[in-house]
């Protein structure tokens, strides 16, 4: 708290308060109070001597030299050792230089205009203050282009530690994907905001631009707004040239649903695009070295860091998830090149990244209930990808025929995408779909097969079937969850199997899926007693974390945070006083306490609960 409070320039100007930090040069002993840095520099612009000698705070002599006055390299030498550090023109007082610097700097790192604006008139009024160098460079250091740099860096030398992979900055998503507006969902968000930035990003800033767009190709939405008019054809070629052969994962989507849409105009690509389906087809999300099992344990683990550090922690999931994927897709893209191994760093993020990222999108559940932990599976991925290709190819059938790209819809070719498609993976709701409307209509034969069930004399497990199979692919009555709801009371909270398995998870886990993603608190209500007179009747995989799933799924069901607080609380603390072993409390207290770190206000209803757990597990 206290470093927040000192990095907040109102508060230290409220209370008078004046810093000057140490400035340590990277991969050396060099130190210097920040105060002395910046007239150091400032000194060297302005006297005609080559060199300035200073001593650090080890009261060692330091030579300070330019590599390049123009665009701010200085060299600092210690004892015969030599370190560079670049950017510093925004020391010097000559603003002619600063603004031309700046605008070279700006076009290399594609900031936002409003930055630019902001900037330049800033620049224009004279030299900056200490707390404005340091503004400014931070600007330039959020930006993706220096986060990549960095990540590169990192893989050459070695080292993966969490923090030098994903940024704290919230700066830094709002650069890559855009800001976050509270007032958007992802329609609005994709209609406004994205497409301001990516047509931004293509049209001004060349292929660093285009490449910077296809990150964002988690949802159709988005890739619908890249628009290709005006951009040079050889930009086009080298971009589709380079993903082929040094893509992610997610900018390879991307560029095949934009490149069939625009096939007839830019012929030239359609090696590049064949080269990406073929890719995209092909990759077993179950081998050891695979490209969608690297990028579900990134996103998992970015993800996860991004629930840590609090990122814009009022925002609906489908922004947070949005950064996520776009960030982790820059890792990918950073480790191809770099030739890492995928194994190791697959189990290595995700591994790290699971526990908090499963709890964290339980509780997004709260404002999206349609979209489940589970769904960032390698296959699911691999899933939603062959949805997506087929959608483009069916869309753009008539300009396909006669291209290679038809064999991907053949019935029978050997690289049909058709293959793959297995109901209902591939129209399951993606990871910004969680909170959007259902397109689809539940067709009359089924809703008919629906209200006949839930209504029928006798009750059992099939009763339900087909309510529980249509939750997440189809707009759902309310009524048919009321009817669930009466259907459970009916039989007393216990429903008969069709056969003699020992089995109630399935059919509790749907059911809390119905009640999530239609609102229904009654239905909700009825769960609890149903999972646990179930239990007690022998259903034997109603396991400790079997229940916790029911419950947090079964509480989104409540979109207000006191109710979601109180069932959470309920759920969690009938297992935690239930009949626990040592490592089921350990593992429930352990998510009882990331829950409260998620959430604090679930402080006033777990509390008791994470005693009960502790005490057990001691």
């Amino acid at each position: 708290m206290r470093d927040a409070l000192l990095r907040r320039k109102s508060f230290l100007n409220e209370y008078g308060f004046e810093i000057d930090p140490e400035f340590g040069l990277i991969g050396s002993d060099i130190k210097l109070k920040r105060r002395k840095f910046y007239a150091t520099i400032r000194r060297l612009y302005k006297e005609a001597k080559p060199t300035l000698t200073i001593r650090d705070l080890n009261n060692r002599n330091v030579r300070v030299s330019f590599v390049d006055r123009n665009l701010g390299v200085v060299r600092f030498e210690k004892k015969g050792n030599a370190y560079v550090l670049s950017n510093l023109w925004m020391l010097s007082p000559d603003s002619d230089l600063v603004l031309a610097n700046f605008d070279a700097v700006t076009k290399q790192h594609a900031i936002p205009l409003r930055w630019k604006v902001k900037w330049k008139q800033r620049l224009a009024q004279g030299p900056l203050n200490d707390d404005e160098v340091d503004d400014l460079s931070e600007l330039l250091q959020d930006t993706p282009k220096s986060v990549r740099d960095g990540i590169l860096s990192d893989i050459e030398k070695g080292t993966s530690a969490v923090d030098g992979l994903i940024p704290s900055s919230s700066r830094y998503y709002s650069l890559l994907v855009g800001e976050y507006d509270p007032d958007l969902r992802l329609a609005e968000y994709a209609e406004e905001v994205a497409t301001a930035r990516l047509s931004d990003l293509t049209e001004n800033y060349g292929d660093y631009g285009l490449l910077s767009a296809f990150l964002l190709s988690s949802h159709p939405s988005i890739v619908d707004r890249i628009n290709l008019g005006g951009i040079p054809p050889d930009v086009i070629l080298r971009v589709w040239d380079f993903l082929a052969t040094s893509g992610d994962l997610i900018s390879q989507l991307g560029a095949v649903e934009v490149g069939i849409e625009n096939l007839p105009k830019y012929p030239s690509i359609e090696e590049s695009l064949v080269e990406m389906v073929k890719c995209l087809e092909a990759d077993d999300p179950e081998a050891e070295e695979s490209r969608y099992s690297l990028l579900s344990s990134l996103i998992v683990l970015t993800d996860a860091r991004h629930s840590e550090i609090g990122l814009k922690e009022s925002a609906l999931p489908y922004w947070r998830r949005l950064a996520s994927i776009a960030h982790a897709s820059l890792i990918e893209r950073c480790m191809i090149k770099g030739r890492v191994r995928l194994k190791p760093m697959t189990e290595w993020a995700m591994s790290t990244g699971a526990h908090r990222f499963y709890l964290q999108s339980l509780c997004d559940l709260r404002f999206e209930p349609k979209w489940t932990p589970e769904f960032m599976s390698a296959k699911q991925l691999k899933a939603e990808f062959i949805g997506r290709m087929l959608n483009a190819c069916k869309r753009n059938s008539e300009q396909l025929k006669g291209t290679e790209l038809s064999q991907f819809t053949s019935d029978d070719g050997k690289f049909s995408l058709y293959r793959h498609m297995r109901f209902p993976f591939p129209y399951l709701p993606g990871p910004l779909e969680g909170g959007a409307p259902s397109i689809m209509n539940v067709p009359p034969d089924i809703a008919q097969g629906i209200e006949e069930a839930l209504s029928a004399k006798t009750i059992d497990q099939s009763s339900f079937a087909a309510l529980i199979n249509s939750a997440l692919l189809f707009d759902l009555k309310e009524k048919w969850a009321e009817l669930a709801a009466v259907a459970i009371r009916s039989v007393n909270h216990y429903v008969k199997r069709g056969d003699t398995s020992c089995s109630a998870f399935p059919l509790i886990y749907g059911l809390a899926t119905v009640a999530a993603v239609t609102r229904n608190e009654a239905l909700a209500e009825e769960l609890r007693p149903l999972t646990w007179r179930s239990k007690w009747l022998g259903a034997n995989d109603l396991t400790v974390d079997s229940i916790f799933l029911v419950g947090m799924t079964a509480s989104a069901a409540h979109s207000d945070k006191t109710p979601w607080c109180n069932s959470v609380g309920s759920w969690l603390s009938d297992l935690a006083f239930g009949d626990l072993n040592a490592d089921e409390a350990k593992s429930l207290h352990g998510r009882i306490c990331t829950l409260c770190e998620i959430v604090p206000d679930l402080w006033s209803t777990l509390g008791r609960a994470e005693a009960a757990t502790a005490s057990l597990s001691n």
